[in-house]
């Protein structure tokens, strides 16, 4: 993980240099706002059992909050690099018959997130300056705990020790903006998507792990009890932000 994070310093480094060397720097801003994050697909708790019914997997609202840097190849071409802190996770609920209760199972993910974005700006020369863009993404996970509440159990917070901890995917979504004094405020609304498993699952007839969703308490399950855990991250954003205009006067080409 830390080879990667050096990457990206470097990256956002090399980004801002060749922008500023060639009067290309669009500018650069923090955001943050609210994540409603969601496992799409076979998420890894959707039992099999005979003894288990209404079985339900939920969203979550979470946040997400960063900053990023843009270069400007045209007045209508930009690429823009982001790094973010992004909290994920769904709710698993369901019933067991012979417990007789109702359990569930609570992940909290929480991931240092770094999309590459091409941005196509659809009116430049107006004051919102309206932006489309899209671009991959790269997911390093942080931390994950998993809060499970049984009936008639005590609750606990335990961790997962075979989830991925590296995934990508892919971004895409709009931006709205309004010229303030130094820069201009922005409004970012997209979706995210990973194309990663959520969980490591041990090839079949691998018996060198006999429990794939082991908790690190050493609690778990057996796998041939699961579904198979094709569970992968996804999640709609909204976010609020400041972007700084670095340009002195007379020199930026747009007409705010």
């Amino acid at each position: 993980m830390k080879k990667q994070l050096i990457i990206v310093l470097a990256g956002l480094l090399t980004l801002a240099s060749a922008a500023a060397a060639q009067n290309s720097f669009a500018g650069f801003g923090v955001k943050g706002g609210i994540n409603f994050a969601a496992a799409a697909g076979q998420t890894i708790d959707m039992f099999d059992f005979p003894d288990t019914i209404a079985a339900s997997n939920d969203g979550t609202k979470r946040a997400i909050f960063g900053a990023y840097a843009a270069y400007r190849f045209t007045k209508n071409i930009e690429l823009q690099l982001e790094a973010y802190y992004e909290q994920m996770g769904f709710t698993t609920n369901w019933v067991n018959v012979n417990h007789k209760g109702r359990h569930e199972l609570a992940y909290k993910l929480d991931y240092f997130e770094i999309p590459l974005l091409f941005r196509w700006v659809i009116y430049p020369d107006k004051a919102a300056m309206p932006t489309v863009f899209v671009g991959p993404t790269m997911s390093l996970m942080l931390s994950n705990t998993v809060h499970r509440n049984f009936e008639n159990q005590p609750q606990v917070d335990l961790k997962i020790k075979n989830i991925t901890d590296t995934n990508y995917g892919m971004t895409f979504g709009g931006e709205l903006g309004w010229p303030l004094p130094w820069g201009r405020i922005v409004f970012d609304a997209r979706y995210s998507f990973d194309f990663t498993n959520l969980v490591i699952v041990p090839a079949a007839g691998d018996s060198s792990d006999e429990e794939w969703l082991v908790l690190k308490d050493g609690q778990g399950v057996s796998p041939e009890k699961y579904s198979d855990p094709r569970a992968k991250n996804n999640a709609f954003s909204l976010m609020i932000g400041y972007e700084f205009n670095l340009r002195k006067p007379g020199e930026d080409e747009f007409d705010w």
